[in-house]
């Protein structure tokens, strides 16, 4: 026999009699703090409603370019955003219409009134993002790219990797430069770290592959279109970037080429 689905009524669970449940259950209705148009949600969530079974799904918003997401909270139509702040992206919820009765827009309406929400947050806009990130660290951003970088769909880092980069932002570049707002870390910033790291013994692969870090940290702050916030011109000749020669390359000498030749003589 087909198994057969509970009927949902409201805030009420109708059990079929075939299921041995012939009872009804009531649920508690949703109680969330609200303040004028906006409803506050703790735990960075937001419940989500119709589903059959009385559990609760929770999505995460993108990262980027939001449209907003529709969504039946108590007696009203709300529409959820993220919204950059200088502590991080914050999750917001703003009433569109009621729910039900002849305030209730038809779905057309409540896009279009959801998309000036948004518009009208700033959202989506560079200057906005620019003005958050302008209070953003080097060594605030440093941390967001590691973890996105760990935790990308695609091409993430290996772990070691990551641990090779958290070791140099731990022992070099967070301690010279962490406290520069990312907006200010410039070829003057990457010269003065460059010739710290040269005086300090460093090789000139080292110096390369650390310098080359502080690039990706600065590349990583873009805005709603995925177009970088600072793009920058790094000059090596203003920077004094040193120039890797004499890496170690293995070499063979007659007789040894002459022995791996007469090992291998019948092999396929």
């Amino acid at each position: 026999m087909p198994r057969q689905k509970q009927k949902v009524q409201s805030n009420i669970v109708v059990f079929p009699a075939s299921s041995g449940q012939s009872r009804t259950e009531a649920r508690p209705p949703r109680s969330l703090p609200q303040t004028g148009n906006v409803v506050a949600f703790q735990d960075d969530r937001i419940p989500a409603t119709g589903t059959t079974n009385g559990g609760k799904v929770h999505r995460r918003m993108r990262s980027r370019f939001q449209k907003g997401c529709l969504q039946k909270v108590g007696d009203w139509i709300v529409v959820r955003f993220r919204i950059d702040t200088p502590q991080g992206r914050e999750l917001k919820a703003e009433k569109v219409c009621p729910a039900s009765g002849p305030d209730l827009l038809t779905k057309a309406e409540q896009k279009r009134r959801a998309a000036e929400i948004i518009e009208a947050a700033g959202v989506n806009k560079t200057e906005q993002i620019r003005q958050t990130t302008q209070s953003v660290t080097f060594a605030q951003q440093a941390e967001r790219f590691l973890e996105q970088s760990r935790t990308r769909r695609r091409k993430p880092i290996s772990p070691a990797t990551y641990d090779g980069w958290r070791n140099c932002l731990d022992k070099w570049l967070i301690p010279n430069i962490g406290e520069t707002m990312l907006q200010d870390v410039n070829n003057g910033t990457l010269k003065t770290l460059v010739t710290k790291m040269v005086n300090e013994g460093l090789s000139a692969k080292s110096v390369n592959t650390y310098a080359g870090l502080v690039k990706l940290v600065v590349a990583s702050a873009i805005d709603a279109n995925g177009e970088e916030l600072y793009p920058r011109r790094w000059n090596h000749d203003f920077v004094e970037m040193p120039l890797i020669t004499n890496q170690h390359r293995p070499t063979f000498t007659s007789d040894q080429v002459s022995g791996i030749l007469t090992k291998t003589t019948g092999q396929r």
